[in-house]
């Protein structure tokens, strides 16, 4: 049974509603992005005024409404940041840690969403009018006014158990526009890492440690340090800068090798990792397409500005991940080998990694053109002093 009812209320008819109506009936071919960009509002902003959808904002009590995603079946969850959308399908089981809640997603358990509920501020059951009819979603949205994420209902998923949900969640005050928080500004420069009072040498002597590779994460936040400004402290040894331009090569390559790698996708308010192989990888304009089983990437290559290889100090040996950065200077995406604790990441990988420090026609390393094997067979070590 759909959910059709719930949804068909009526709409008040504001200027802004209808300033929106004439904007679509003039311009019927307006991606979504065009109209939020000449209206001058958030997503969030036109989820909450239905602008061209339908929407009900939920309760802000997010946990009981985590535990309840389980219900919901097989759907398609999206995360989103300014340059990637990571799509996957799959099933709800939430593990709540402190401070944040660990979803598994899929049987096979490839999938793993972490989540930061102090970075949530609304959740809105949404229906759109698609190609194919009515599409229906639970969509998740920062202080910004940015989306976290989407959960859409698929055509197995329980549409009974999403009634449930906006039934028991639903928020009933008379005002229900959330107030947001403007982001300063998205600029970033390099100029930001200059002359900061960073404890280098503590920072190299806590980068050294055998720890797991999601050490990296601590480390930012013990030092107050943005990633990008704690790989220049560390050094080239550790860490690398090499060109963004290689992305679609690197996943090429991924691709034809077979490798088994992570990819993770982070915003704000969640991160989500998958791990797996890709089937098919092909670039369309501006975007990069990464495809596999019930999991797909979306990169807007034109967002991304830097990109680091980074070698981390593990109990198995050192872990290699290649990692890409916004002008803001946020994290978009991340790239790492299976690997084992006992026994490392694997060899194919790990050349693959390396690589992208060689000289080849889709970029050129940034500072460095040191020997990929003499990585692979040696130690980092640094002079401390």
């Amino acid at each position: 049974m759909l959910p059709e009812k719930l949804f068909d209320r009526p709409i008040e008819q504001t200027p802004l509603y209808k300033t929106h109506k004439n904007l679509c009936d003039k311009y019927d071919e307006l991606s979504a992005t065009d109209i939020k960009k000449a209206l001058g509002l958030s997503e969030l902003e036109i989820v909450d005024q239905q602008l061209g959808l339908r929407s009900i904002l939920l309760k802000a009590d997010f946990l009981p409404l985590i535990n309840s995603l389980s219900s919901l079946g097989y759907t398609l969850t999206s995360l989103y940041n300014n340059a990637v959308v990571q799509e996957c399908k799959g099933f709800y089981m939430a593990t709540v840690y402190e401070n944040t809640i660990s979803i598994l997603v899929s049987n096979a358990k490839e999938v793993e969403v972490s989540v930061l509920l102090n970075n949530w501020h609304s959740v809105y059951a949404v229906r759109e009018l698609s190609e194919s009819g009515y599409r229906y979603s639970l969509q998740i949205f920062g202080e910004d006014g940015r989306v976290i994420q989407k959960i859409f209902m698929q055509p197995q998923s329980n549409f009974y158990a999403y009634q449930t949900i906006i039934a028991n969640h639903e928020y009933y005050a008379l005002e229900a526009t959330p107030k947001l928080k403007r982001p300063a500004s998205d600029s970033y420069s390099d100029e930001n890492d200059r002359g900061m009072d960073i404890d280098v040498r503590a920072l190299i002597l806590d980068w050294r440690k055998k720890q797991s590779i999601n050490h990296a994460e601590l480390l930012v936040k013990k030092y107050g340090v943005s990633y990008q400004q704690m790989y220049r402290c560390i050094g080239d040894v550790y860490a690398e800068e090499f060109s963004a331009k290689k992305l679609q090569t690197i996943m090429e390559q991924v691709t034809q090798r077979n490798i088994l790698v992570t990819f993770r996708t982070s915003n704000k308010g969640a991160l989500q990792d998958y791990t797996g192989m890709l089937s098919n990888v092909y670039a369309k304009g501006d975007h990069l397409y990464c495809i596999a089983a019930d999991f797909s990437l979306r990169i807007l290559e034109t967002a991304i500005a830097n990109a680091w290889l980074v070698r981390k100090a593990t109990a198995g040996g050192i872990v290699t991940s290649l990692e890409f950065y916004g002008s803001c200077g946020s994290q978009l995406l991340k790239i790492h080998g299976e690997y084992d604790a006992k026994y490392g990441e694997g060899i194919y990988w790990k050349r693959l990694a390396e690589g992208v420090l060689q000289y080849c026609s889709s970029g050129y390393l940034i500072g460095s053109n040191k020997s990929n094997e003499a990585y692979m067979t040696r130690e980092p070590l640094v002079n401390l002093g």
